[in-house]
C-alpha cells in the first residue's frame, strides 16, 4: 500500500482543496452558507474517501462513492463558476496549477526550500 499522501490522486485532490478555501470564502453570504459550505465539504470528503480506499482491502465501494462524490464537487464548481462575477480571485482555465509542477498527470514537488536542489 503506498503512502496516501503521495498518491497523484491525493495531491490533486488537495490541490483542488486550495482552489476551493479561498473561493468559498469570497463567495457572498447568500452562496456561502449553502453552495460553499457544500463545495467545502465535499471537496474535503474526497480527501478522506481517497484515504479510505487506499487503506482498505476491499477498495470497490470507496472508489464507487468517490466517483459520484466527484461528479458532486464537479456541479458545484460549475455552479460557483456561474457566480464568478463577486469574486475577483483569478480562476485559471485548464488544470489546477499550485506550487507542483504538472506533467501529463505526473507531479514532481518543486523545491521551495531556499537555495535548494532537488534531493532524493
Amino acid at each position: 500500500m503506498a503512502l496516501t499522501t503521495a498518491l497523484p490522486i491525493y495531491k490533486t485532490t488537495y490541490d483542488l482543496l486550495t482552489v476551493v478555501t479561498p473561493l468559498t470564502a469570497n463567495m457572498p453570504r447568500a452562496h456561502k452558507a449553502t453552495l460553499g459550505k457544500r463545495l467545502a465539504e465535499e471537496s474535503m470528503d474526497l480527501v478522506v474517501l481517497i484515504y479510505r480506499a487506499n487503506s482498505a482491502r476491499d477498495k470497490a465501494p470507496h472508489l464507487q462513492q468517490l466517483l459520484e462524490r466527484m461528479q458532486v464537487v464537479e456541479l458545484l464548481l460549475r455552479l460557483a463558476m456561474l457566480g464568478m462575477t463577486w469574486t475577483s480571485a483569478p480562476v485559471p482555465a485548464g488544470h489546477i496549477m499550485t506550487p507542483r509542477d504538472h506533467v501529463c498527470g505526473e507531479f514532481k514537488d518543486n523545491d521551495l526550500t531556499p537555495g535548494g536542489g532537488d534531493e532524493k
